[in-house]
């Protein structure tokens, strides 16, 4: 049950000739979401799983989000919008999800800044 969705979301990386970044910040969105929601589970054993899993999950793909949410936001097909439903199913709280895509727009922005500023 707790491994299921790791298996289903590997199983598509793996059947993917060319996986691209937004796939990426959508499914480890999802593992996270899952995560978080079996570490309320009745079951004890599966709650401190899941625990050590999100913990596990967070020190590994903290620095990564980032770059996912930028490739996310770049896609033409999710952009903004996407992201923000995602911050907002992930934290519960609507002026933390605002918070967290001020951030990730406030370091894009930076980045395009001195990228633009590096071939002038």
């Amino acid at each position: 049950e707790l491994l299921g969705p790791f298996c289903d979301i590997t199983d598509m990386f793996s059947g993917s000739e060319y996986p691209t970044a937004n796939l990426y910040f959508e499914n480890v969105w999802k593992i996270d979401m899952f995560l978080k929601e079996q570490s309320h589970s009745r079951d004890k054993v599966i709650r401190d799983m899941a625990l050590n899993m999100r913990a596990k999950f967070d020190k590994y793909w903290s620095e990564y989000t980032l770059l996912f949410a930028f490739a996310t936001i770049l896609d033409p097909r999710c952009k903004k919008v996407f992201l923000k439903y995602c911050y907002k199913k992930l934290y519960d709280d609507e002026e933390k999800a605002i918070f967290k895509l001020s951030q990730v727009i406030a370091k894009l922005e930076t980045l395009l800044k001195e990228y633009t500023m590096s071939i002038n």
